[in-house]
């Protein structure tokens, strides 16, 4: 063993007095007077690197120690033992054949092995083997250092399975994700969102989301950024090149993403983004409005029950009042006459009294109307209401409608059932209205913002239009101009002027510019309430 040893050393010198005299003559020559012999050594030794010096053969002839404590063998240790000391076996071997093939040429070679340390554990050594050659250009000496990259493997793999993961679900994921910049541009999207444009005939759907997001908020994409903007679940509905509109359940959160340049390193200011979550609610949405739109139909068919049995009652009491009015005058004319003991004045009072319970009978048996509060209301979502309501009667008329409602329309104030009554009164009233008129069959219902904050709502019709007679008793109970009622009695624009009223609005009736009938309903949209109107 002692020979052994000494045979190491004796080749361990000739490397250390190269290595000195290296350093002695490049110190003399390139480097500052006070670098003196051993300096290159002494480095070396505090170097936290673990490194290792190596015979041509890979016999070790000295570590230092970094090398220690990384491998937990002391120097003593590892003299004269073969670097293979440390492999852990699950290298392949095609990586120590690279290695060997590599320095034995003179190249440098860096790569990962898998160590074993003393304890056992093993641990992954991220290697770089330099051949020290002589002045022939021969392999003396092999230069090891590695250190232990373990830690860094576990979290790149860490982050590689999560992104796997991440990657996995995103594109198995049933809704529609995609990360647009502040200057709108998409920067990923998931495979939804590709079959999304697909049915858009190829057109970026994430503008009309943008589009669509800034109009419910005022938000664009810089102040979502800048203001850290998000929301979550907001309805967003977009049209198809067919015509068709599909309903989105929209959520979005600000996303930064670091600088990865080495300039970047100090900067934690990232580039901003926004990440968009769309699920297709289409399907659950049309099932809601045709739900909806059946307990609409009921409670209105309902409400014009009740209203109809008003009217019934109304005109009942209107035709009965006249005759009981005339004879109560009457009875009068023959008392102040003097006529009572004629024997007509007794019977006048009990057909009087008897008239008279009658219309008490009568009002009493009036359907009262409930009492309901006062909310916001949009009057687009009413008039879509009345037209899904109306749609039947309208297709049996042959009546095309065309709808332009305002995109952007404020909440009004009122009572939800009795302004959607008033629109379906007028829409009925324009009805008849066509059904009296010629060939054409056509209705325009529009919408629209005023100045003042109010909305206004116009239908017109393809029918006579009014006549100026017509104008000043439209609004009279009982009154109508409708050749096809066969007589009926209506009250549709007198409810109508009830309804509004009470609202704090108002309405118009005339004669559109291109013919037919025009109705202009305004809601005010700052009214206190029943019959109260908004004061400036």
């Amino acid at each position: 063993m002692t020979k052994q040893m000494d045979d190491i050393k004796h080749k361990e010198q000739p490397f250390k007095d190269g290595l000195e005299s290296r350093g002695n003559a490049q110190g003399s020559a390139q480097m500052a007077p006070q670098i003196v012999p051993g300096v290159f050594r002494k480095a070396v030794e505090h170097v936290p690197v673990a490194t290792s010096i190596t015979d041509e053969h890979a016999n070790i002839l000295y570590v230092n120690p970094a090398f220690e404590a990384l491998t937990g063998y002391s120097q003593n240790e590892l003299i004269g033992k073969n670097e293979s000391l440390l492999s852990d076996k699950s290298t392949p071997v095609t990586v120590y054949q690279e290695l060997w093939k590599s320095i034995t040429s003179g190249q440098v070679w860096e790569g990962r092995l898998v160590n074993r340390r003393k304890d056992g554990s093993s641990y992954l050594a991220d290697l770089t083997v330099v051949p020290v050659l002589d002045d022939d250009g021969s392999v003396m000496h092999y230069m090891g250092m590695h250190r232990d990259v373990t830690g860094l493997h576990q979290l790149e793999r860490k982050v590689k399975n999560q992104d796997a993961l991440i990657t996995s679900v995103i594109e198995a994921a049933p809704v529609v994700i995609v990360l647009v910049n502040t200057a709108g541009k998409i920067v990923f999207c998931n495979p939804a969102y590709v079959d999304l444009k697909r049915d858009f005939g190829g057109m970026e759907v994430a503008g009309q989301f943008v589009t669509a997001l800034k109009d419910s908020f005022g938000q664009d994409l810089k102040s979502m950024c800048e203001k850290g903007f998000d929301f979550a679940a907001v309805e967003v509905s977009i049209q198809t090149e067919a015509g068709d509109r599909r309903w989105f359940a929209c959520s979005a959160t600000k996303v930064e993403e670091q600088d990865m340049t080495a300039a970047g390193y100090f900067d934690s200011n990232g580039l901003c983004g926004v990440l968009l979550v769309a699920n297709d609610i289409t399907h659950q949405r049309r099932r809601y409005e045709q739900a909806r739109t059946n307990a609409v139909r009921a409670l209105m068919a309902e409400q014009q029950m009740a209203q109809g049995m008003r009217e019934v009652i109304s005109g009942a009491i209107f035709q009965l009042q006249g005759p009981l009015n005339v004879m109560g005058a009457a009875a009068s004319m023959l008392e102040r006459q003097g006529q009572a003991a004629h024997g007509l004045s007794e019977p006048i009072h009990q057909v009087i009294s008897a008239g008279e319970a009658a219309l008490e009978r009568l009002k009493a048996s009036m359907p009262r109307t409930a009492d309901e509060p006062i909310v916001p209301v949009n009057v687009n979502e009413l008039i879509r209401e009345v037209m899904d309501v109306s749609i039947d009667g309208l297709l049996r008329e042959g009546v095309v409608v065309e709808w332009h409602p305002a995109s952007v329309l404020p909440n009004v104030p009122g009572r939800a059932n009795a302004l959607r009554s008033l629109v379906k009164y007028l829409v009925d009233n324009a009805i008849m209205a066509i059904k009296d008129g010629g060939d054409v069959r056509e209705m325009i219902i529009s919408t629209r913002a005023t100045d003042g904050g109010d909305v206004m709502m116009e239908i017109r019709d393809s029918g006579q239009g009014f006549d100026d007679d017509i104008l000043y008793k439209a609004f009279e109970p009982f009154f109508t101009a409708w050749k096809k009622t066969r007589s009926r009695p209506g009250m549709g624009l007198v409810l109508a002027r009830q309804i509004i009223t009470d609202q704090g609005g108002s309405i118009q009736i005339g004669n559109a510019l291109t013919g037919g009938g025009r109705v202009e309903i305004v809601f005010a949209a700052g009214s206190l309430g029943h019959g109260q109107k908004r004061t400036s």
